[in-house]
């Protein structure tokens, strides 16, 4: 009977050790699932916007190519005219021209103001990622303290 004994109380002492570990573990997993979404709330997030403005930006450079050549067309097709059709030809030359120079203008402060605010967006988004980083890794020494203090109790 002595030998039931003892192993009702080492099963009993096992049993509470195991649910001690076991909890500190869900700690542990719920710390993980705070930090990792975390990560996706500030760089994953920040990411994905700078993707979407970088294919804004790559569609506004296609169209300013496209003027370029709507441009050059009309500077090509002006060389080739026979006199009576260069006055129209001209207008439309100026006119690519205009619309050429114009969307170029535009393109360049919107490209500066874009990579001024992406700038300042990643530096705000990294500056949120670490501390968040800092509070998670905290908490995460906190949990882990406290199970190895638990264990220590236990044993």
């Amino acid at each position: 009977m002595t030998t039931s004994t003892n192993d009702d109380n080492s099963t009993k002492e096992l049993k509470g050790s195991f649910v001690t570990f076991s909890s500190s573990l869900n700690g542990v997993k719920e710390s993980l699932d705070v930090m990792s979404t975390n990560d996706d709330n500030t760089l994953g997030f920040t990411f994905e916007l700078y993707s979407r403005y970088m294919d804004a930006a790559k569609e506004m450079l296609f169209r300013r190519t496209c003027k370029l050549v709507e441009f050059e067309n009309a500077t090509k097709a002006l060389e080739k005219a026979k006199p009576k059709n260069q006055e129209v030809l001209q207008k439309a030359k100026e006119d690519a021209e205009e619309a050429y120079n114009t969307i170029s203008e535009v393109a360049k402060k919107e490209i500066i103001r874009f990579n001024e605010q992406r700038v300042l967006s990643l530096q705000a988004s990294l500056i949120q990622y670490a501390e968040s980083r800092l509070k998670n890794g905290r908490d995460t020494y906190a949990i882990l303290a406290k199970l190895l203090n638990d264990m220590k109790k236990s044993s």
